[in-house]
This record gives structure tokens, C-alpha cells and sequence, in this order.
């Protein structure tokens, strides 16, 4: 018989990996049905429940963690079922060499007992400097113009690193490289997609989530954020936030001024990634078409 599976679901960062790990917590039950757990264990962000797996994630960067990976494991065993999906964006993002060390000793624990697969969507760099920027922006962790931020962050977008890493601790057969785009997973389209990439189907009987899930805020009320955030305590700006939130989901998605990235700027993303997502192509795509 073959090792029970689990599918490592790691973003990256802005591509619907919130929605995601919601539809997955939604249909938890629904999914046990077809073999695959979506385990309760370390569902938690900072101690808080959650929809991902974002403690256990930080325990696998930080600290050899048999202790924790035995919960997990125990809840998969004792589940009886074939197939288990661990979701956490912790787990594509860029590391210190520390936590790449550390990671790979925690996999190959997990890998003593499991066949070990991974699910990992790619934006294109542009769009995701637009989104990204405007997410740190409106949660305070930046007050840089986009250019500046862009400069000063470069290593985040390349996603070359990040699929190397990984290739190289589960072979390039274990991944499943998949490229985000707005226009294609709109809707339940990302959840189809997902569910293609570990063996399943989507049924109209599957629970979708209703709400949107870290918009991008509309640069008018971003701008009106940003104007007034320096004469505001923390619970102010914390209120005013909440406030142009429920502002935002009264714009259509259509008529939202989110565009950030000028023209040049897109031009200058897209070339610094050139030969990053050229040789992504060529090892998981086996296309001569650009990556994005």
C-alpha cells in the first residue's frame, strides 16, 4: 500500500491563499468524504483559530518541531484517510538560511512517514507589486511610495529561489507550479484549480465564501488613509481602516482605482524577473512562451 499523502500548500503571497484556506475549512467534512483531511491541528495564527496552518508553519522555520509534526501526524493517522493538506503562506516566502536549514530537517521527519507534495500558485511580478503594496501600505507596515518599496524588497518577488528550494527537497515530479491570475480564478475558479492539482473535482454541493478576502483597497480612501494615519492612535487608524473597508466593498470590483504600478515601473518589474521566469518556464511549464 502506498504512504498516505500530504499536499503542502505554501501561496505565495497575493494569490488567494486566504480564500482558499477558507473553502477548505468551509468543506472540511465535505472533504474527508473523498480521503483527504484538512486537520484542525495548528489551524491558528498566533495562538487564534484561523482557516490556515500558519503556527505549524512558523514551528517548521524556526525550530526542529517533532513534537508538533506528531500532532499533525497522529490526526492524520487516527483519520484513517489517504490524503491530508497542510495550507500555510509562511512556507513560500523567502527564508534566512537558518530557517531553510531548519525547514528541511522538519520535512524529512514528515517525509519518514509521508509522501510529501506540493501546490504552490505564482503571480505575475507587476500585479503583485501592485497588490502587495497596497496591502502593506493599508496595514501600516509601509509608508514608501511604490517605487521605494519595490527597491527595497526586490527578493520577494522572485520566485525562482523558492521553487529551487523546493525542487530540491521533493524533487521537480512533487510540485505542482500553478500561475495566478485575476481574470482566470475569479470566483470559484481558483477552488477548481486547487482541487485539480490534488486529484479532485469541484461540485456545485461545496460551500464557497461568501466574503472577500484582503481586498486591495481603492487608492482614493488609501490616499485619504495615509493623509490622516500620523494624528491618529493606533485604535483610530485601526477604526478609520474597518470604515474604508466596508467603504471599499460597496465599489464594484470593476470600478476600484487600484492600479498603483505605472507603465514604466511595470516595464522595469517585469525585466529585473526576465531570466528568473525563463527558467521557471523551462523547468515546470516545458514551454518556449514566457512564463507570464
Amino acid at each position: 500500500m502506498s504512504m498516505p499523502t500530504i499536499f503542502i500548500h505554501v501561496g505565495r503571497h497575493k494569490t488567494a491563499s486566504s480564500a482558499i484556506q477558507r473553502f477548505l475549512a468551509l468543506n472540511a467534512e465535505k472533504l474527508k468524504s473523498q480521503g483527504f483531511l484538512f486537520p484542525r491541528s495548528f489551524r491558528t495564527k498566533g495562538g487564534n483559530p484561523a482557516d490556515g496552518h500558519h503556527d505549524f508553519a512558523n514551528k517548521l522555520v524556526t525550530s526542529v518541531s517533532a513534537d508538533a509534526i506528531d500532532v499533525l501526524k497522529d490526526e492524520f493517522l487516527n483519520s484513517k484517510l489517504q490524503f491530508c493538506i497542510v495550507s500555510a503562506e509562511r512556507l513560500g516566502t523567502f527564508w534566512f538560511e537558518h530557517e531553510r536549514d531548519v525547514l528541511k530537517k522538519n520535512i524529512a521527519l514528515i517525509k519518514k512517514d509521508f509522501d510529501v507534495r506540493l501546490v504552490i500558485y505564482l503571480r505575475r511580478q507587476d500585479d503583485l507589486l501592485n497588490s502587495w503594496w497596497n496591502q502593506r501600505t493599508r496595514i501600516g507596515v509601509t509608508t514608501s511610495d511604490i517605487e521605494t518599496f519595490f527597491s527595497q524588497n526586490k527578493e520577494i518577488f522572485d520566485h525562482r529561489p523558492i521553487l529551487e528550494f523546493w525542487r530540491d527537497l521533493l524533487t521537480k515530479e512533487n510540485l505542482r507550479v500553478r500561475k495566478f491570475g485575476k481574470q482566470e480564478h475569479v470566483g470559484v475558479g481558483i477552488y477548481k484549480d486547487f482541487l485539480e492539482c490534488i486529484g479532485l473535482k469541484f461540485s456545485k454541493d461545496l460551500i464557497v465564501p461568501e466574503q472577500e478576502l484582503n481586498p486591495s483597497l481603492d487608492l482614493r480612501l488609501l490616499q485619504l488613509l495615509l493623509e490622516v494615519q500620523n494624528e491618529l492612535s493606533d485604535s483610530q487608524r485601526k477604526d478609520l481602516l474597518r470604515t474604508l473597508l466596508r467603504v471599499n466593498s460597496l465599489i464594484p470590483r470593476e470600478a476600484r482605482a487600484t492600479a498603483a504600478v505605472s507603465q514604466d515601473l511595470r516595464s522595469e518589474v517585469m525585466r529585473t524577473f526576465e531570466e528568473s521566469n525563463t527558467w521557471i518556464t523551462k523547468q515546470f511549464f516545458d514551454s518556449k512562451k514566457s512564463l507570464f
